[in-house]
């Protein structure tokens, strides 16, 4: 980690302990996928961890709207056997 930053002219920089609004956007970020991952499941076992933090990852990067978008974007919607599911509560708050 330290070794090719420097061997590329990088200079790294840290948050200070005890900072978190020194990077609002991992703040941020953490905090959605607190309240709406971890919050709503209980894991079984790693393998089952695995794979609702993927599943939440998937959809937070490539179904809920942005930001950017969210004035344009339709509501995320699940589809499963057939049937289909508009999601309405806020993703990107």
């Amino acid at each position: 980690m330290f070794f090719w930053p420097r061997e590329h002219g990088i200079r790294l920089q840290f948050i200070q302990l005890g900072k978190p609004t020194q990077n609002p956007f991992v703040e941020s970020f953490n905090g959605k996928f607190r309240e709406y991952c971890l919050d709503m499941h209980w894991f079984r076992d790693l393998a089952e961890a695995r794979e609702e933090i993927n599943e939440w990852r998937r959809h937070y990067n490539q179904v809920r709207p942005h930001r950017l978008t969210a004035s344009h974007a339709a509501p995320p919607v699940c589809r499963a056997g057939g049937m289909t599911l508009t999601l309405n509560f806020p993703f990107n708050s």
